[in-house]
């Protein structure tokens, strides 16, 4: 690996290095990201329609006679020590128009080699699968690569988002799962950092189990990466399937990005579900409800519907609606009042003495049979979504739960 040049991203506190390597280095580096995010729903994997061989056809012949192509760009996490470490060095180089020299980068960069939490391939997977099927013939060509250099999940994120705006449209879930283990490890671990208590109380899923939660606090790492993108874009449907040509949709995404406590605020709102998961699922309910869709407490947030129906709620309650935008002290000052009626509403879950007349399921019950068949789980996360945030408003004193499942309707 030879370091070429370096740029600093003041906006994202990011380190953009142009580094080179040949194609067979550069295939070893990025071995395991390369065939983890291969294997990742949603994922750009090698084209397969006619038009998509054709022009990878195309690229590995232009490879085999020479061609170069852009740069592949890959995010590279490190930790913060690391970071601040390296920040000083790159600094120090600033002035000159190229970092020839600087052995401790290069060992970090290389230390990082074939992780796949710490690196993500961000923009390069089509051309990386061309180098690939190219074969022997290109493996000693020199390509170049742009790293950036992080200790900041959202950085990368941003950086996803910018890059892909505004050229061949991806949905979100896609953009997100590239950066799928960083980010997830970077919600968990700042999760349990910021919140101790919590480390017995949640857990987290691989991506393909299907399995029912047998308890509170355990959530498919799938269903918090949907989280955040609800929470990120204050909506409560987001087709995941599909491709999203809604630009607005990614710079909504991208504005949130921006803000350097995002994922701190989005912790809080996970924290806050949890807490009132357990709070849920601790009553033990006399009356039986065998038939009906919420027979106990822990049923509520059982379902995804109810979970993005909070994030939503949550969001929509301290950012405002999409387009607003709210200073600091108003965001932080609307956080404290959801984090106040949150709190509350735990309190007089854990001090009801009547549990059932507490929880009013028969409304809820009945409010999920009126809802329409078709759709039916978009029309439970627009209930859920104006029940939350309507709860986050109020400020009245907490007896029932029945104020809450009717503001939905």
């Amino acid at each position: 690996m030879k370091l070429l040049h370096h740029l600093f991203d003041r906006k994202t506190e990011c380190h953009s290095l142009l580094v080179s390597m040949s194609v067979s280095n550069y295939l070893e580096y990025i071995d395991e990201p390369y065939k983890d995010q291969g294997n990742i729903d949603g994922q750009r994997r090698a084209l397969t329609t006619t038009t998509g061989k054709r022009i990878r056809k195309r690229m590995i012949s232009d490879l085999k006679e020479g061609a170069i192509v852009p740069p592949l760009v890959i995010g590279a996490m490190v930790d913060y020590q690391v970071f601040k470490e390296l920040d000083s060095l790159l600094k120090q180089d600033l002035s000159e128009s190229f970092v020839v020299s600087s052995k401790r980068l290069v060992e970090v960069l290389e230390e990082l080699k074939n992780n796949d939490i710490a690196l993500s391939i961000i923009d390069g997977m089509q051309r990386t699968t061309a180098y690939i099927e190219a074969g022997s013939i290109v493996s000693d060509n020199e390509i170049r690569i742009e790293i950036w250099l992080t200790h900041k999940v959202e950085s990368l994120t941003y950086r996803m988002l910018v890059l892909n705006t505004g050229q061949s449209p991806w949905n979100l879930r896609r953009q997100l799962e590239v950066l799928f283990k960083p980010l997830i490890n970077s919600i968990e671990s700042r999760l349990n950092e910021e919140y101790p208590t919590l480390l017995d109380k949640f857990s987290l899923t691989d991506i393909d189990s299907g399995e029912s939660r047998t308890a509170a606090g355990i959530y498919q790492k799938k269903q918090i990466i949907e989280a955040y993108i609800a929470f990120s874009l204050r909506k409560e449907k987001v087709d995941n399937q599909t491709v999203l040509a809604d630009e607005f949709s990614k710079l909504d995404m991208v504005d949130s990005q921006t803000n350097s406590d995002f994922i701190k605020y989005f912790n809080t709102a996970l924290k806050q579900l949890i807490n009132i998961d357990h709070a849920l699922t601790n009553c033990l309910l006399v009356e039986s409800y065998e038939n009906e869709k919420y027979k106990v407490g822990k049923n509520i947030f059982d379902g995804h519907p109810a979970r993005i129906g909070f994030f939503t709620g949550f969001s929509l309650e301290i950012f405002g609606s999409p387009g607003i935008e709210l200073s600091q002290e108003k965001i932080l000052l609307k956080l404290e009042n959801v984090n106040n009626r949150c709190n509350a509403l735990i309190t007089a879950i854990n001090d009801a003495e009547d549990k059932d007349d507490f929880l009013k399921l028969d409304i809820l019950n009945e409010a999920y049979k009126s809802m329409p068949v078709n759709k039916l789980g978009d029309s439970q996360r627009e209930f859920f979504k104006n029940t939350f945030r309507q709860f986050f408003k109020d400020d009245y004193e907490i007896k029932t739960m029945e104020p809450i499942w009717r503001a939905g309707r």
